[in-house]
């Protein structure tokens, strides 16, 4: 893959961060009393990294939040050439808490993320990516334990959206589900 593109995907993505972390900011100290979370964690499936931020109002079954997530796996091999590919995740969510004000709440999540899939084959300087902006659904368990410190567990399945990617070594294609463990801290303003 191109390094420009690389740098640039890169650049873009720590921008989306960015934004959203001063959005969430911005909410969060409007006066309001509300619990914000910061966590970072592992997908079970592939040990992909996955940040979030949660935004949720006192007294409120809803939290608003935005996700960054990347996985990078080995495909099957051709011949004597090896291909890699990567799902990124990145954009807003919502989620409903069924009991928000005790320790621990089941959740549902419904968010709409731009999906990208690439693969590449290195030894044959090949590479191929698609792109959608895919609606997520699912939901999980969250545990506030004391001293401001949250694990989040989840599962997210994509509603329709099917990507595939091919370089003449391998293929890839994928609907794109996700598991999630995340650990992090949270605030109550």
């Amino acid at each position: 893959m191109d390094k420009r593109f690389e740098i640039r995907s890169a650049i873009v993505r720590l921008m989306q961060l960015l934004a959203a972390v001063i959005a969430i900011y911005m909410i969060a100290t409007t006066g309001v009393k509300a619990e914000t979370r910061i966590g970072a964690g592992t997908g079970w499936l592939y040990g992909q990294p996955d940040i979030l931020f949660t935004y949720r109002p006192e007294m409120n079954r809803f939290a608003f939040g935005f996700r960054i997530a990347y996985d990078e796996s080995e495909t099957s091999q051709y011949g004597a050439y090896e291909s890699t590919d990567s799902n990124t995740y990145i954009g807003p969510f919502v989620s409903y808490f069924f009991t928000p004000e005790s320790p621990g709440s089941f959740y549902a999540l419904a968010g709409l993320y731009q999906w990208t899939l690439e693969l590449e084959t290195p030894e044959l300087d090949e590479s191929d990516s698609a792109s959608s902006t895919a609606l997520y659904i699912g939901g999980g368990y969250t545990y506030k334990f004391k001293g401001k410190i949250f694990v989040d567990v989840g599962l997210a399945f994509n509603t329709g959206d099917q990507l595939f990617v091919e370089t003449s070594a391998s293929s890839v294609e994928t609907t794109g589900g996700e598991a999630r463990l995340v650990l992090g801290i949270y605030t109550n303003k």
